[in-house]
C-alpha cells in the first residue's frame, strides 16, 4: 500500500473519531442539558422507562419577577419552616434564596415527546409544595386543583402538599411551569414528579 493510500485512511479514520467523540459529547450534553426526551415504547402493550423529573433530580430554570431569563435553579438553603418533604426531591431556587424580593417566580422544565413507531400515552403527575404558594401549568394552561397555598399563604407546610396530573402529549416540545409567588424573604420549589409512556397495544403504521 503506498504511503498516500495510508495518509488516506489514517485521515477517514482520524475524521470518523471525531465525529464519534463529538456525537457521544452532544448525547452527554443533551442528556444533561434543559430539554428531557420521552423515550420511546420498545414492546407493544408495555411501558417505556419512566423519567424522574423531580426538583433537585432533573435540570429545573428559574427566572425572577418580571423577567424571561431563565437560569438553572440550585439547591436552596432550607428554612426551618419548610415542613414539607417529598421522597427523591429537594428544594430547590434561585441563587440566594433566603433573602428573595417579592413577586412570582417562574419555575419550567422543558420535555420533548418524539413521534415513535409503537405511540403511547404520555402523563406527567407528581405532587408540589412550595414558599408562599404556587400554581402548576402545562402548556400554558393551569392544570385541574394544581394549587398549593396552605393557611396563610404557607404552601411550604406539608398540609400543603399538592398532587397534579396530565396526560395525552402529542409529539414535540412542551413544558411544565411553576408559577411561585414570594411574599418576600425564602422562595423555593418542591416537586415530585415522572414522566410516564404507556404503551399503545397498536403500531404506527403511517
Amino acid at each position: 500500500m503506498s504511503i498516500a493510500n495510508i495518509t488516506r485512511r489514517v485521515g477517514i479514520v482520524t475524521l470518523m473519531a471525531a465525529s464519534l467523540i463529538s456525537t457521544t459529547q452532544a448525547g452527554a450534553q443533551a442528556a444533561s442539558g434543559k430539554v428531557v426526551d420521552v423515550p420511546c415504547c420498545t414492546c407493544i402493550g408495555g411501558q417505556a422507562r419512566p423519567i424522574i423529573v423531580s426538583t433537585g433530580a432533573a435540570t429545573w430554570e428559574v427566572a425572577p419577577p418580571g423577567s424571561t431569563a431563565f437560569v438553572n435553579t440550585t439547591l436552596a438553603t432550607v428554612n426551618q419552616g419548610w415542613t414539607a418533604t417529598l421522597p427523591g426531591a429537594a428544594w430547590v431556587g434561585p441563587a440566594n434564596n433566603t433573602g428573595a424580593p417579592a413577586g412570582t417566580y417562574t419555575f419550567r422544565l422543558r420535555f420533548r415527546v418524539p413521534k415513535c413507531v409503537i405511540p403511547g400515552r404520555v402523563t406527567i403527575s407528581g405532587r408540589f409544595a412550595a414558599d408562599n404558594g404556587a400554581q402548576v401549568f402545562i402548556d400554558g394552561a393551569a392544570t385541574p386543583i394544581a394549587s398549593s397555598g396552605g393557611v396563610a399563604t404557607r404552601g411550604y407546610q406539608t398540609a400543603a402538599i399538592t398532587p397534579f396530573s396530565q396526560a395525552g402529549f402529542a409529539p414535540g416540545m412542551h413544558e411544565i411551569v411553576v408559577r411561585v409567588n414570594n411574599i418576600g424573604g425564602p422562595i423555593g420549589l418542591l416537586m415530585d414528579a415522572t414522566i410516564a409512556n404507556q404503551c399503545s397495544s397498536a403500531v404506527e403504521t403511517r
